[in-house]
């Protein structure tokens, strides 16, 4: 399991202390923007909705630079996206939404992480876009699928990078 004093620890030498101590767990929020029904349900938010907190634990690291590739991953950006647009739509305010990022092993390590106002657009971009591709999909009743052909895929960049500094330096004499 977690550790929940060094979780509490964390939260309480924070500057979000007051707020996530405060706030509401799980309020479940529903609206209509331009023809589709949304839903949104964050662990916790202020009663005024200034902070909604999502906690998320980590089988690897929680370090923010790490737990941002999870993020993009898991879509946790949409997630973010989503509630601050159901937020905005139904409190007129704008949320800062926190990840607080826990690792399941020993020492359990916390990360309160919130997403740059660039990553905030990407996300909302995407949510905007998904909702335009539901909304032609119910019209016409045609439903996007993946390709009949064989993928192929390319090594990403940063996993190539990653191999690379794993590599021991190479003396040219051992192969002499």
């Amino acid at each position: 399991g977690t550790n929940g004093a060094g979780c509490q620890g964390t939260i309480a030498a924070s500057e979000i202390a007051d707020d996530f101590a405060a706030a509401i767990p799980e309020q479940t929020l529903v609206w209509q923007e331009e023809g589709v029904w949304c839903r949104s349900r964050p662990d916790k938010a202020t009663a005024d909705w200034r902070v909604s907190f999502d906690y998320k634990t980590c089988a690897g690291s929680a370090n923010p630079m790490r737990f941002g590739r999870t993020i993009l991953q898991q879509g946790y950006d949409l997630q973010c996206a989503l509630a601050r647009r159901g937020i905005r739509h139904l409190f007129e305010v704008q949320t800062t939404f926190v990840f607080l990022a826990q690792e399941i092993e020993p020492p359990y390590a916390l990360a309160i992480i919130s997403l740059e106002p660039s990553w905030l657009t990407l996300a909302d971009d995407k949510i905007r876009m998904a909702m335009s591709i539901w909304k032609g999909c119910l019209r016409t009743n045609e439903w996007a699928s993946y390709p009949t052909r064989i993928s192929y895929l390319e090594a990403p960049a940063w996993a190539m990078n990653e191999w690379e500094t794993t590599l021991p330096p190479i003396d040219a004499s051992d192969f002499i």
